[in-house]
């Protein structure tokens, strides 16, 4: 599908990103190279250095893949992660949009995914992205200038990243504005 861009017109405000917890959304169908396991690990990494400062919402429609979605709901409840990770089975369009607005950060973490045209939907609402140097969305973002890129698979730099981002609100405005 293709992105509505009015959807989007009443977006265009500068956020403010000197806060003290930060709103994180994830938004895809449930497959397993969509690796959703990859956030949820790096939220086990950030909770074993002291971090709190974060909800992470992930979106995502169940029934397609429905054994991964239970992994990554019994993950999150395994790393003792229920109060910081929460999933919402298939938001509607008025609610995506709200989820969007909401979050600060938006991670596409997906492993060869194709495109990815929620990472360009973020972008549009103001969201820093981390985005997965595998899926097609990666070939036309400039690292730490309009996005964040990571290795595939790699929970621990999605965590660096994150904690570089929490504690550098100047950053996340730039790259947000650039995107």
């Amino acid at each position: 599908g293709a992105i509505d861009i009015k959807m989007f017109d009443s977006m265009h405000a500068i956020r403010d990103f000197r806060k003290k917890k930060f709103n994180i959304f994830l938004s895809s169908i449930f497959f397993s190279y969509r690796r959703f396991e990859d956030v949820v690990e790096a939220a086990t990494i950030l909770k074993k250095n002291g971090r709190d400062n974060f909800k992470i919402q992930i979106n995502g429609i169940t029934s397609r893949d429905y054994n991964y979605y239970l992994s990554i709901k019994n993950l999150i409840t395994r790393r003792g992660l229920d109060d910081c990770i929460f999933i919402t089975p298939g938001l509607s369009e008025k609610q995506l949009l709200d989820a969007y607005l909401n979050a600060d950060i938006f991670i596409f973490p997906n492993h060869n995914q194709t495109w990815g045209l929620a990472v360009f939907e973020a972008m549009l609402a103001g969201c820093v992205t981390i985005v997965s140097k595998t899926s097609g969305a990666s070939e036309i973002l400039t690292n730490e200038e309009n996005a964040f890129l990571v290795e595939p698979k790699s929970p621990d730099q999605i965590a660096q990243i994150l904690i570089r981002l929490f504690e550098n609100p100047p950053l996340l405005k730039k790259v947000s504005e650039n995107a």
